[in-house]
């Protein structure tokens, strides 16, 4: 979980760094934007954004959720 946690913020920064064209900007560039200036968020849009970002990796989840299951289950130990 902590080297997911450290390549996604890196990929973050890198990013930020490299992309200027907001046509081509990732989620997380996006998402960065509506943070206005001095550090004030609009809040709703911002969930909102959230909200429709996390979706694709909710429906990707159900539908691989039967096989990761038996794919952990075919590892356990019988006592």
């Amino acid at each position: 979980m902590l080297f997911s946690f450290i390549s996604s913020w890196n990929e973050f920064l890198f990013a930020l760094v490299v992309l200027k064209d907001p046509d081509v900007m990732t989620l997380p560039l996006t998402l960065v934007r509506f943070t206005g200036p001095e550090g004030v968020s609009r809040l709703g849009p911002l969930a909102a954004a959230s909200v429709v970002a996390t979706i694709p990796s909710l429906i990707f989840f159900a539908i691989i959720q039967r096989r990761l299951r038996s794919g952990l289950m075919a590892g356990a130990v019988k006592g």
